[in-house]
């Protein structure tokens, strides 16, 4: 694993217990970090963060980590919830899957994937494939294009999709 400078699965399994989805200490490793102890903290960003030897870490790598002894690219978290790092609520993602399973961000339209058409009464439905825009296409209603939206990510996403 390049990069880990020699944390591992068995390291991580050495310094800390996992408890449904949540890390503990094993080990004193500070004032901070006492044995028994919840590892890390929660951000303003919803994900947790735990240091280790100099090294910020995403606690739901770590755990991920743990349990597969591998790292992918990204981790999703399956019901969305950041701070939710269950193992069972982890799974491998490339980007655009990741992506896709986040909440909307305030859209206009009340719906994801769903904006109005520049100087238009219509509604347009698009999303992205590998930072590429895919349109979906034109509707008469915000409820249409959301629906369209919805059947086009559930096809190329999947269960990524939900």
């Amino acid at each position: 694993m390049p990069g880990l400078t020699g944390m591992n699965k068995q390291f991580f399994d050495t310094i800390f217990d996992y408890r449904d989805g949540q890390l503990f200490w094993k080990v004193d490793r500070g004032s901070n970090a006492l044995a028994g102890k919840r590892a890390g903290r929660l951000l303003r960003t919803g994900y947790r963060s735990v240091h280790v030897s100099g090294k910020k870490w995403q606690e739901h790598r770590i755990v991920y980590l743990m349990h597969h002894g591998c790292l992918p690219g990204q981790i999703d978290h399956v019901n969305r919830v950041k701070s939710d790092n269950r193992i069972e609520n982890l799974r491998p993602a490339t980007s655009s899957q990741n992506q896709v399973n986040t909440h909307s961000r305030g859209s206009k339209s009340g719906f994801r994937g769903v904006v109005k058409a520049d100087g238009g009464d219509k509604w347009v439905a698009r999303t992205y494939v590998a930072g590429k825009e895919v349109r979906i296409g034109s509707f008469e209603t915000p409820e249409l294009a959301s629906q369209a939206y919805n059947e086009k990510l559930a096809e190329i996403f999947g269960e990524f999709a939900a």
